[in-house]
């Protein structure tokens, strides 16, 4: 199993990854982490995946550990701002 929280890889080309609004505390995932508050968004994403993990609703693992052809469920990263 992979450790989330030694190993967080940061996928901006997903063409799945678009902003919902033009509210600019909703950003793309690569805005996100060109912000000042970064580390905070990764944070959050570790504790979005811990959370995932503990509760046993899927298990993080490297795509090269996977056989040949199995389909991977893509994600999406919804980055917003609370104030």
């Amino acid at each position: 199993m992979l450790n989330v929280m030694e190993e967080l890889v940061i996928d901006t080309a997903h063409p799945l990854a678009f902003a919902a609004t033009a509210d600019p505390d909703t950003m793309y995932l690569d805005q996100a982490m060109k912000e000042p508050d970064r580390d905070k968004f990764l944070d959050a994403m570790r504790k979005e995946i811990n959370d995932h993990e503990q509760r046993g609703h899927w298990e993080v693992v490297r795509r090269d550990s996977l056989p040949e052809g199995t389909t991977v469920l893509p994600a999406v990263w919804s980055m917003k701002r609370k104030r």
